[in-house]
């Protein structure tokens, strides 16, 4: 059959087929256009860790800085000191005024036991003892003479509940004091006669009284107390220290110190039994002599062995022994059993002020402590009616 003869192989019916794509010089691209290659992915971001490095698992936080100080500047040195130092009283969980009640045998046998500690040489000394009873006040602040004074008048007033804060109002509004403190033993025997009035005679007298050792011991016999500076030791006892640690003192009783064996006490009879009787001759709101007059008590301290003697009893050959004087202090709620000689020159020694003392913050005499405090002592005595 001839080619031209077959209708559907005629050149002029069949389409021509068309020419490949171009392709650009180089390429790589798929022939399939649905299966063109992806592009590569970006590149990663720089890492922040070498900026802002993340704290390490489980540290914690550094610490806030310290609080700034200049928006509260610190005390002043004498605020500063005062709050910081711990009272007496504090030391000791007591409240101003507030004391500690304690019998007449418990307070000389803690005093003598005392004595023997710092003394060894008095353990086997026969001690001849005298003590009215008073009862201790602790200071709160500078306040040795008023806390003296106020232990003083609850002795020889009856039922008194005078309180170191009233003699220290008392005090301020005569312009003696600033804190309490009194370097002028005028204005402190000018208060004593304010806070005791009528009931009592005040004197101020020169520290030499206390050396006739008779008249000293009959005094005390007698009633009278005796309000006296010194420098005050680390055991509350008397030093040298020429003024720089001055305090006060309340003088209520004494020991007589001989080198006999078995010594005895003689102490008042604020706690004796019931078949001794004190005499009432005095004012109802003093507290008599008679109730304090004297015995001795041996050892055992049972009530069979109590000799009474008389409230105006006269002790002999006390030139012979060495007297020692009850002090008490507001330092310590121990009575302090002190050398009088040393006591004495305590006194005289008075002197300077501690330089730690600023002038602006007390009240102290132009001539100082050696015209203040000096070589003097103030006496009160109850007064009869």
């Amino acid at each position: 059959m001839a080619e031209s003869s077959l209708p559907f192989l005629s050149s002029s019916s069949t389409p021509p087929i068309p020419p490949p794509l171009p392709l650009s010089h180089g390429s790589t691209a798929s022939l399939c256009p649905s299966f063109t290659t992806r592009p590569p992915p970006p590149p990663p971001l720089p890492s922040t860790s070498s900026i802002n490095p993340a704290p390490p698992p489980n540290v914690a936080p550094p610490p806030p800085p310290p609080p700034s100080t200049t928006s509260n500047p610190p005390p002043p040195p004498h605020t500063m000191t005062t709050s910081a130092k711990i009272s007496p009283a504090a030391l000791r969980g007591l409240k101003t005024d507030q004391f500690k009640e304690i019998s007449s045998e418990e307070m000389i046998k803690e005093s003598l036991t005392r004595l023997k500690k710092f003394s060894p040489e008095f353990q086997k000394a026969k001690l001849q003892v005298f003590n009215r009873p008073s009862q201790p006040l602790l200071q709160e602040g500078p306040q040795c003479g008023l806390v003296a004074l106020c232990m003083a008048t609850r002795m020889l007033i009856k039922d008194s509940n005078i309180s170191t804060r009233e003699i220290f109002k008392m005090a301020t509004e005569k312009g003696y004091t600033k804190q309490g403190e009194m370097f002028s033993a005028a204005n402190l025997a000018d208060l004593a006669h304010s806070v005791l009035g009528r009931d009592s005679r005040v004197s101020l007298e020169n520290i030499d009284i206390l050396g006739d050792d008779s008249q000293v011991c009959a005094d005390l016999l007698a009633g009278d107390v005796l309000l006296v500076p010194y420098d005050c030791d680390f055991n509350h006892g008397p030093c040298l220290a020429e003024g720089r640690k001055a305090h006060w003192a309340l003088l209520t009783g004494f020991v007589l110190v001989s080198n006999e064996e078995s010594p005895d006490y003689l102490v008042s009879n604020e706690e004796s039994p019931e078949n001794f009787v004190s005499n009432e001759d005095f004012p109802e709101n003093l507290v008599s002599n008679e109730d304090f007059a004297d015995y001795l008590v041996s050892d055992e301290e049972s009530p069979d062995n109590l000799v009474q003697v008389s409230s105006h009893h006269k002790i002999t050959g006390i030139e012979n022994k060495k007297l020692l004087l009850f002090g008490r202090q507001s330092k310590s709620l121990v009575l302090g059993a002190w050398d009088k000689e040393l006591l004495i020159s305590s006194n005289k020694n008075l002197k300077i002020v501690d330089a730690k003392r600023s002038t602006d913050e007390y009240i102290i005499p132009a001539g100082g402590l050696e015209e203040g405090l000096a070589s003097k002592i103030i006496r009160i005595s109850a007064a009869r009616s």
